[in-house]
């Protein structure tokens, strides 16, 4: 027969919170160090240029079509 006590159960809660803090934690960093290191590729600096600085009616009705010119790339 096992016995489950409350302290045990409370240690093995404790270890994988602070586990998968550090793991958030961890991974948010290599974002931050990402994003910070990489540069922009030609066609993200024309989107950026050309697009994101529209009226929004212009830029929700696609007036002028390009691939690039789509609302997540131009809005975000």
């Amino acid at each position: 027969m096992v016995e489950v006590s409350g302290a045990g159960l409370m240690e093995r809660w404790r270890f994988s919170t602070w586990a998968m803090l550090l793991l958030g934690v961890w991974t948010l960093a290599l974002a931050v160090h990402r994003a910070d290191n990489a540069s922009f590729t030609p066609d993200e600096s024309y989107s950026y240029l050309h697009y994101v600085h529209q009226p929004l009616g212009a830029i929700l009705t696609h007036k002028e079509a390009f691939s690039n010119n789509h609302l997540l790339n131009t809005l975000g």
